[in-house]
């Protein structure tokens, strides 16, 4: 009985020395190994792939501010930025500030069903702002009147759009609302515009930190005091960091993420307690890393949000997104910026160079399947306080026949080149393509001279009568594999 009493008071002791992990906020699908090696289980489906979380937002439709239109209405961006745009093959936009566009608000509708047909976009999968920016107006000046006016002119002209988001960041210091004065909005607003278009989905910008005092109304207090009057939320899930110089490579690019995951399901648990009896979507507007250093205190102009780093940090969170299904839409920030702004830009609005992003954005929507299918096994993990997930996070897709797999995996570490080892399950490889997408300097400009500066081949080796595969994992870049199942034509 002494011996068992002192093996307990050891146990206890040396638990209570292991640091403590909180339940993780996300399923990882690997445990913590010393390898790389999964299993991809194609008989096994989690979800279907859900596009609407590979979007980029613009800014206004005015390109005084990002947009493609110049002042005198007509398209403002050359040809090869408009091919770039196309190629995107966009699943989700987004426009804010609309009536703060030199045209009338019924004009400013009609242009973005022109981009949307410009561009190849559903309608249906462009959330509209219509009001003046809140962060830069002294008084709300966009009734629920004006909603509906220009909501009935939509449906008038049978346009597709019905994802109407209701103000811009409004807790973001401007005037032109309280927290109180903004739920009173939302709820006019949404009675408003469903009496002309009852399958209307009506938007909650809210702050995505709870905190306390005013952090606490403008995300808390509107979840709770508007529920039953919007249909989605927008959280704006920015990894803030504003130490960023003294920071990781795989705090900037895992660390940061693995927190906002630990945010969302937060968000998530009081959307859903707040609506027991409703399902209400989160459809983000906005996201990117978003951090500052002592050389660069604007996060539009500091690079370590545009390059490698930020990118890597992009994959890692669409990965997650995707296959965790992990909201019901998102969209990064922005798509269009001018060509000396590389913090969060994708496509410079004049030139025929592309940022860094723009590359990921355009190899995800083609290495993204119809099926998202399981995974197991181990990866190496990143362990730091109250943080620890996979250096490789994974995605795995099939065509909607399964004759097809996409493989996306990011590799989030400075230094680390693995050797990855996959197993296939209900499924024989034929052939396999893959490519890898990089920066070997870490400060390498966001835009990039040429694709193939960036983006190269990667061997993978088919074994075991296509029954598993093998290839290497560069330190910070993204693999995208594509690989054909034998006998397939």
């Amino acid at each position: 009985m002494l011996r068992m009493n002192i093996w307990i008071i050891v146990c206890v002791i040396f638990v209570s020395l292991v640091p403590a992990f909180p339940a993780d906020p996300v399923n990882h699908r690997v445990k913590d190994g010393s390898v790389y090696n999964i299993t991809v289980d194609t008989t096994k489906t989690l979800v279907k792939a859900n596009r609407r979380l590979m979007g980029i937002s613009f800014g206004e439709l005015v390109h005084n501010y990002a947009g493609p239109y110049g002042r005198n209405g007509k398209w403002f961006l050359n040809e090869f930025t408009t091919n770039a745009l196309k190629e995107l093959h966009l699943p989700l936009t987004r426009f804010y500030g609309v009536d703060d566009d030199p045209w009338s608000i019924t004009e400013s509708l009609d242009k973005a069903a022109e981009l949307a047909g410009k561009l190849g976009i559903q309608q249906n999968n462009i959330v509209l702002q219509l009001e003046p920016n809140a962060a830069h107006a002294t008084k709300a000046t966009f009734t629920p009147a004006d909603w509906a006016k220009a909501v009935k002119y939509s449906v008038g002209k049978k346009y597709g759009f019905d994802l109407w988001e209701v103000q811009n960041e409004p807790y973001m210091g401007g005037k032109a609302y309280t927290a109180k004065s903004y739920t009173d909005q939302v709820i006019n607003v949404s009675k408003a515009v469903k009496a002309v278009q009852p399958e209307a989905k009506i938007g909650l910008a809210i702050s995505q930190t709870g905190g306390k005092g005013s952090e606490k109304e403008w995300r808390d207090g509107l979840i709770q005091n508007a529920a039953g009057s919007y249909d989605f939320v927008c959280p704006h899930y920015y990894s803030f960091n504003n130490n960023a110089h003294a920071e990781s490579f795989e705090t900037l690019v895992l660390g940061e993420n693995y927190k906002k995951f630990e945010t969302i399901k937060e968000v998530r648990n009081l959307i859903d307690k707040a609506n027991p009896a409703k399902k209400v979507e989160v459809i983000d507007t906005e996201w990117a890393l978003h951090t500052e250093t002592d050389e660069v205190s604007d996060p539009e102009y500091n690079n370590i949000n545009g390059n490698v780093i930020g990118t890597l940090h992009r994959a890692v969170r669409l990965i997650y997104y995707i296959r965790e299904s992990i909201m019901e839409g998102a969209s990064q920030w922005m798509l269009l910026v001018p060509r000396g702004s590389p913090g969060f830009g994708v496509i410079p609005m004049k030139g025929n160079k592309l940022f860094i992003h723009y590359y990921l954005n355009y190899y995800f929507g083609r290495y993204v399947g119809d099926e998202v299918v399981d995974i197991s096994g181990t990866c190496p993990f990143f362990s730091e306080e109250k943080v620890k997930m996979p250096v490789i996070p994974t995605l795995v897709t099939k065509s909607s026949d399964g004759k097809t797999l996409f493989i996306i995996a990011a590799n989030g570490t400075e230094k680390q080149t693995l050797v990855c080892n996959i197993n296939l399950k209900g499924f024989k490889a034929g052939k396999a393509k893959g490519i890898k997408l990089t920066q070997t300097d870490l400060k390498a400009p966001a835009l990039v001279d040429k694709e193939s500066d960036i983006v190269s081949p990667t061997i993978v080796d088919i074994r075991d009568d296509g029954g598993s595969i093998k290839f290497t994992s560069p330190a910070h870049s993204v693999s995208f594999i594509t690989l054909n199942e034998k006998g397939a034509k």
